[in-house]
């Protein structure tokens, strides 16, 4: 885990970046709080999901997808017992490119 110090100096230093920028009240103690973004997604009601991610699973025909960007004063509800996924509106960037996973940026990161 990383502190508020070396988050800040990663940023600064351009190690880490994030696509809008963000200003230094976003990071907190020991993490960046990120904001949403404006795609949420859904998982249709199946009677059985069976996920084979090695087997080049893709989940468009398992789930919705609802898009707020057009929308001037989106309203997003989460009822009980739903479950979504949302986009956050900045982009992770490690020095050498797009993260997938924050982990893996984290130990890019820092390598010499």
């Amino acid at each position: 885990m990383l502190g508020r110090q070396d988050l800040l100096s990663a940023w600064k230093k351009k190690r880490i970046r994030f696509d809008p920028d963000i200003s230094p009240d976003q990071i907190s103690l020991s993490s960046v709080d990120l904001r949403l973004g404006f795609l949420f997604t859904t998982q249709r009601v199946q009677a059985a999901v069976v996920i084979r991610p090695a087997h080049n699973f893709d989940p468009t025909h398992l789930t919705d997808t609802v898009s707020f960007i057009e929308n001037h004063d989106p309203v997003f509800r989460l009822r009980p017992k739903e479950f979504k996924l949302a986009q956050t509106l900045e982009t992770l960037w490690g020095f050498r490119g797009k993260a997938g996973a924050i982990p893996k940026l984290i130990r890019s990161a820092f390598r010499n």
